[in-house]
């Protein structure tokens, strides 16, 4: 049996969920693939392309032949705090429950252990701190909210009968064009980097605690931390 892929995040996994009225669906986002804009906040494929349907594509025609892959609900933009037009992350999960619950698209006993819950998570909350010109002095104080939320959207992933779930460690955001800008792209914004340290610290020892607690009450379940370099189970 082939695993299905469940994801939820923002703009790195995001494979169409957004609205036609997004940038998203402008030039030059998809100018590599498919040739034109598809939804995509890239110039061509995600890592999750091919691998499951977008939700708000779940009854167009031929898409539905790909669910038995997974869905995607990943969106532009999102985050653990933002709110619309983007659906952040208690949102999606509210969507994958609400479709369980009413038993459209998928049943609980379409979820096998083989199945993988994934969530990407880019720092979306932390780019809008910046931007709003928080006091820097909350800055740790935020951080802590955000992981926070995490292990709650993770720990909601396992109430939906998932057993492998995975979240992504954050990338180095003060390398993101919006900070490279000022130097011509050619330097990152260092002082950002303490922020993903702090943030990726946390969530590992949130990961190896929901790891310690499934070993202690036998659940079965399984989370992990993707980073850019490799795939591995926190313990």
């Amino acid at each position: 049996m082939v695993p299905k892929l469940f994801v939820f995040g923002d703009s790195y996994a995001d494979t169409g969920n957004m609205k036609p009225d997004a940038e998203s669906w402008i030039s030059p986002y998809g100018i590599t693939f498919p040739g034109k804009p598809s939804g995509r906040y890239s110039d061509g494929l995600t890592s999750t392309d091919f691998l499951e349907t977008p939700y708000q594509w779940r009854t167009h025609g031929r898409k539905k032949l790909r669910l038995d892959r997974g869905m995607n609900f990943a969106s532009g933009g999102s985050g653990v705090f933002t709110a619309d037009p983007f659906p952040n992350l208690t949102a999606q999960v509210n969507s994958m429950a609400d479709l369980l619950l009413a038993r459209r698209v998928y049943t609980p006993e379409d979820i096998y252990p083989s199945d993988v819950s994934f969530i990407s998570y880019a720092g979306g909350d932390y780019f809008d701190f910046i931007l709003q010109n928080r006091p820097a002095a909350d800055l740790k104080a935020f951080i802590e909210k955000v992981v926070d939320d995490l292990y709650v959207r993770i720990i909601l992933m396992g109430g939906l009968l998932f057993k492998k779930i995975a979240i992504t460690s954050l990338q180095p955001i003060g390398c993101s064009p919006f900070f490279t800008s000022a130097s011509s792209y050619k330097s990152c914004n260092e002082p950002y980097s303490e922020l993903v340290k702090v943030h990726n610290n946390s969530l590992k020892k949130v990961v190896a605690k929901l790891n310690e607690n499934s070993r202690l009450k036998k659940k079965g379940q399984h989370y992990f931390i993707i980073d850019r370099d490799h795939f591995e189970e926190q313990r």
